[in-house]
C-alpha cells in the first residue's frame, strides 16, 4: 500500500501536462513516470523497509544494466505500525538515491 499510496502523492504535483506517475506492478521500477516529451521514462524502485523485519538489504536483478542510463532512483521508505503491534503505516525516514550509485556498490 505505501508503493501505491506514493504514485497518488507524487500525482497531487501539477507536472506541466509532461506526463504523469504510474504503479507498475508487477513490474520494474514500481513507479514510472510515463511521458511522451521524457525519454527515457523517469522511475523510482521504492523499497518500503520495516526497521524489525530480518532482511536489510534489497536484491536489484541485473540491476547494472538495468539503472545504467541512471534515470531511475531507489526510495527507501522506512515505516512502523502507527500502534506498537498493529496500525496504518507511520513514516519514519525517507531516503532517496540514485538507482545506478545502490547497483554499482
Amino acid at each position: 500500500m505505501i508503493e501505491f499510496s506514493t504514485v497518488e502523492l507524487l500525482n497531487k504535483h501539477d507536472w506541466n501536462n509532461m506526463g504523469e506517475w504510474i504503479r507498475q506492478d508487477p513490474g520494474f521500477p514500481d513507479a514510472l513516470f510515463k511521458s511522451n516529451t521524457i525519454s527515457p521514462n523517469l522511475g523510482i524502485e521504492i523499497k518500503a523497509w520495516f526497521p524489525f523485519a530480518t532482511e536489510i538489504t534489497a536484491r536489484f536483478k541485473d540491476s547494472i544494466t538495468i539503472f545504467s542510463q541512471d534515470n531511475i532512483d531507489m526510495a527507501l521508505i522506512a515505516w512502523l505500525p502507527e500502534n506498537v503491534i498493529w496500525g496504518k503505516p507511520k513514516i519514519i525516514d525517507v531516503l532517496v538515491v540514485s538507482g545506478k550509485s545502490v547497483a554499482e556498490a
